[in-house]
């Protein structure tokens, strides 16, 4: 695997590897926000915390802000050299959002290494749907809910075209070699949902979200990886 242009230019012991997009959603219980996080992390000991502190940010001027919130990532797999990747998944209930402030952290041999865009932290910004987008998604690969199969599941979002909407999920957890599809629910309103069984080998999934509204086809490519739900690595 060749080295992102990032790391050749940027030193340090943590790298934001994949500047991910926050989704505001509403659910059941409310709205929230969620993002996935990948980052980069140089080896320098095997023990180490890797995490990010984040929190939602609204600008209407009236709302408090929430405090700063510290989220835990997984160990992946080894990236490249000494190179590890790490990620997981951060979400909090509350109001729509205009951005997530975020800065990322390892601790290894009791010193914190930080990437936080040169003491700016990271602005994470909700891909919301546009007559020049009209369709975001973003889809997670949860664990295997049994010995055989995963589940592929996300949510979209579209722009409130005045006719019929249909969404369909195309993906692939083989890097495209097969294709299959599935048919997202509306969820009221312009949100859609979707979740469907995988293998249980599969470990990410390559998708396009396609809008069709008429006889006119929107549509937008994610990918969703899986991520390990206790963030400590076992020993091998």
């Amino acid at each position: 695997m060749s080295k992102p242009p990032a790391l050749e230019l940027r030193s340090g012991a943590v790298l934001l590897y994949d500047l991910p997009e926050l989704i505001n959603y509403a659910g059941r219980g409310g709205y929230g926000v969620r993002f996935t996080v990948l980052l980069a992390i140089r080896n320098d000991s095997y023990h180490k915390e890797v995490g990010v502190v984040w929190r939602p940010v609204v600008v209407d001027g009236t709302s408090d802000q929430p405090d700063w919130q510290r989220t835990r990532m997984a160990y992946i797999g080894p990236l490249f050299d000494n190179i590890e990747l790490w990620g997981g998944a951060c979400s909090a209930m509350g109001p729509v959002v205009d951005y997530v402030e975020l800065a990322a952290f390892a601790e290894m041999s009791g010193t914190q290494h930080w990437d936080n865009a040169n003491g700016r932290n990271y602005r994470l910004k909700d891909p919301t749907p546009s007559p020049a987008r009209p369709v975001a998604a973003f889809g997670i690969v949860a664990h295997p809910t049994s010995g055989s199969v995963r589940s592929f599941e996300g949510s979209a979002s579209v722009w409130p075209y005045d006719l019929e909407r249909q969404v369909d999920i195309v993906y692939s957890a083989d890097q495209w070699r097969t294709v299959s599809v599935v048919k997202a629910t509306s969820s009221g309103g312009s949100e859609f949902s979707w979740r469907t069984d995988i293998p249980a080998e599969a470990r990410d999934v390559d998708f396009i979200a396609r809008l069709a509204v008429g006889s006119v086809a929107f549509s937008t490519a994610a990918k969703a990886r899986s991520y390990a739900e206790d963030a400590e690595r076992s020993q091998e």
